[in-house]
């Protein structure tokens, strides 16, 4: 069976979006609980140089532009500092990336390729990501 709504299914992972007109490459942490999501936020506090050495990765920033939300709350939630010099992240209610894919590359052959690259560039946010538990 599937999740039911409310359910939290949601992990890490990487997505591929195949409609016509809307076909992209992405992944991160969409939708976590919300002890996933305060890891995320106490990585920024204990570690951000670790955060940083995933999001800010060359190769990843180049292949998706870096990270961002869906959604995001208006303040910094009571409880992390809004005065850190990544104060936004804290605002954030999941972390993602992804790019859109045209469709003249959808039909290519070199398409598996390109999700390969796609991919391989993620792999620094994957892995970090991985580690929250």
């Amino acid at each position: 069976g599937g999740a039911e709504a409310g359910d939290h299914p949601h992990g890490n992972g990487g997505y591929f979006n195949f409609m016509p007109g809307e076909m992209y490459v992405g992944g991160g942490m969409w939708m976590p609980e919300r002890e996933r999501l305060d890891a995320f936020r106490r990585a920024l506090v204990d570690e951000p140089d670790r955060v940083a050495a995933a999001i800010d990765d060359p190769a990843f920033v180049a292949a998706f532009g870096g990270v961002n939300s869906h959604e995001m709350y208006k303040r910094v939630p009571p409880g992390w500092p809004a005065d850190h010099p990544r104060a936004d992240l804290f605002r954030w209610k999941d972390v993602v990336f992804g790019r859109r894919i045209s469709d003249d590359d959808v039909c290519s052959p070199n398409l598996p390729d390109q999700l390969t690259e796609a991919y391989v560039a993620a792999l620094p946010v994957f892995r970090f990501l991985e580690t929250l538990g």
